[in-house]
This record gives C-alpha cells, sequence and structure tokens, in this order.
C-alpha cells in the first residue's frame, strides 16, 4: 500500500491495487522461468529462484482472490 501510495502520489484504487499485485505476480513468473533457463545454461542464480518462484505463487493467490471480490 505504502509503496503505491508514494508512486501514484495517492491511495490507490481498489482495480488499480490488484492490478499492482497481478503484476507482481507476472514479473516474478518472468524472472522464475529466467531463472529456469540459466539453470539451463549452466549459469545457476541460486535462491533468487525460489524467492521468485513463492512470489509468483503467493502474489498470483492474492490477485485471484482480489478479481474474485
Amino acid at each position: 500500500g505504502d509503496i503505491l501510495k508514494y508512486y501514484l502520489g495517492r491511495r490507490a484504487k481498489k482495480d488499480e491495487y490488484r492490478h499492482y499485485i497481478a503484476y507482481v505476480a507476472f514479473m516474478s513468473y518472468y524472472w522464475f522461468v529466467w531463472s529456469l533457463y540459466q539453470d539451463s545454461v549452466g549459469k545457476p542464480v541460486g535462491e533468487w529462484q525460489y524467492i521468485w518462484y513463492k512470489y509468483t505463487i503467493s502474489y498470483l493467490q492474492i490477485a485471484l482472490e482480489l478479481y474474485r471480490k
């Protein structure tokens, strides 16, 4: 919440907030897939792969719940 308020210069509307949450899920997924590629070419990214995976799952669950409301 607070970072969006700073970024937008106001409090985020409900639809904006869920959009940004969904964006975090998609970007985490992007970086997770990128890390899988890095692994496949012999350049492991270490714990970041797991962190991006966890962010993808958790932010996706939050976004889906917000879209159901």
